[in-house]
């Protein structure tokens, strides 16, 4: 009898420890086991083209511009020594290759929320020096948080210190075999950070300023023509009016470079990473930044019915409302690259997925079953042996001589 009630409560308990220990596993043990790594090595390759607008010596606008090849190999790098249980430090290098044009190389690093893959404000984040520390705090880059979600995420971009949109589109896609979320970005003119100005100038040197002379070829192209605007404006503009122009005229012009950016992501949503990036088109322009420009423009709307005058105003105006294009990014991932990352984000997927949905559900499945299996055991009857009750000897019977004997 005790031995009948033993076997299934000891498979009773077990069960109920099982289930048990499916809800102390998502609690204690997922939170431990579902970090971002801090052994992360992956080197994406990006290829595209490099158009320049401006000739690299004099700075004027080139008539028919330049293709160059682009080549960009991006390497991230997970610093384990630096990294904590909560946060990681990634250090990203990138090679930049344009084929008779430039090679260069960049480099950031990031701290990040090993948990909500979010950046953190810490002194050990830079973008392009170590000595420029910048926050990213609150903002995302490099990966996108667990279980992604097709919705508004707000991107660190380095090259202009701020944050953008990225955007879901209204359909994923499968990227080597991997569903993914897709995101788009469209960013304005913004303008570009020091440490970005200093890292383009070790590439190819970007003007502070211009004076009118620098700014002549510029004007031409909004049809401005300097000294024909003069000639038309002598005899008609007053002297104090022309005392101002020729002074305005005479001061150099400032520049201000800013970006304009777009471009797509293809996001794998249990991990946040990306699989691949495509169609980026990022291109730098300059912006005359001078009070000396709309002073100008002042002076010559009072003369509108010289018509140098007026078309010097009109192309004034678009020259100060528009950047003068310098050159445009253009490039995508490499497939060998989305291949490999692929790999990668695949082997990282699986362990998570085993961390939060196998281990868990097997315990809570099968601590079930083992207690529905007691269950089932406690209400089965004892086995009989012979006719007897249960647990009862064996009742005697008769020998084939008449004689009695122990039943077997």
């Amino acid at each position: 009898m005790a031995l009948h009630r033993r076997w299934p409560v000891a498979i009773a308990v077990v069960g109920v420890i099982a289930i048990g220990g499916s809800f102390v596993w998502r609690s204690v043990a997922e939170p431990r086991l579902v970090r971002y790594p801090t052994d992360l090595k992956i080197a994406p390759a990006y290829a595209g083209t490099v158009t320049l607008y401006l000739d690299p010596q004099t700075k004027a606008p080139l008539a028919t511009p330049k293709v160059f090849p682009l080549r960009v190999v991006r390497s991230i790098t997970a610093d384990g020594a630096a990294s904590t249980y909560d946060h990681v430090v990634l250090k990203e290098d990138l090679s930049l290759t344009a084929e008779g044009f430039f090679a260069g190389k960049q480099s950031n690093q990031y701290v990040m929320d090993r948990r909500a893959i979010v950046n953190l404000k810490d002194p050990l984040a830079f973008a392009y020096d170590p000595a420029n520390v910048v926050d990213r705090s609150g903002a995302y880059r490099l990966a996108f948080p667990f279980h992604t979600k097709a919705e508004p995420t707000t991107i660190y971009k380095n090259e202009t210190e701020t944050t953008y949109t990225a955007k879901p589109l209204p359909a994923g896609r499968t990227v080597e075999g991997l569903a993914t979320i897709d995101f788009a970005a469209d960013v304005a003119a913004t303008p570009i950070s020091a440490a970005y100005a200093k890292t383009l100038d070790s590439i190819t040197k970007l003007p502070a300023q211009l004076d009118l002379a620098g700014l002549q070829p510029f004007l031409a192209q909004v049809g401005v023509d300097v000294t024909k605007t003069l000639t038309a404006l002598q005899g008609i503009i007053t002297p104090a009016d022309l005392t101002t122009l020729v002074a305005q005229a005479g001061k150099p012009i400032p520049l201000q470079y800013v970006l304009t950016f777009s471009g797509e992501d293809s996001v794998e949503p249990d991990t946040g990473s990306i699989v691949e990036v495509r169609n980026v088109k990022e291109t730098l322009g300059a912006k005359p930044n001078s009070p000396s420009l709309p002073l100008i423009v002042e002076v010559l709307a009072k003369y509108p019915q010289v018509p140098e005058a007026k078309s010097a105003v009109a192309g004034l105006t678009k020259l100060a409302g528009a950047a003068i294009p310098v050159f445009t990014n253009e490039f995508s991932q490499t497939p060998e690259s989305v291949k490999e990352v692929a790999k990668e984000i695949k082997d990282q997927r699986d362990k998570l997925n085993l961390a939060e949905n196998t281990v868990p559900a097997g315990l809570l499945v099968g601590g079930i079953v083992l207690v529905l299996l007691a269950i089932g055991l406690m209400l089965l009857p004892a086995r009989r042996s012979g006719k007897g009750e249960p647990g009862a000897p064996d009742a005697p019977v008769a020998s084939p001589d008449g004689g009695a004997e122990a039943g077997a």
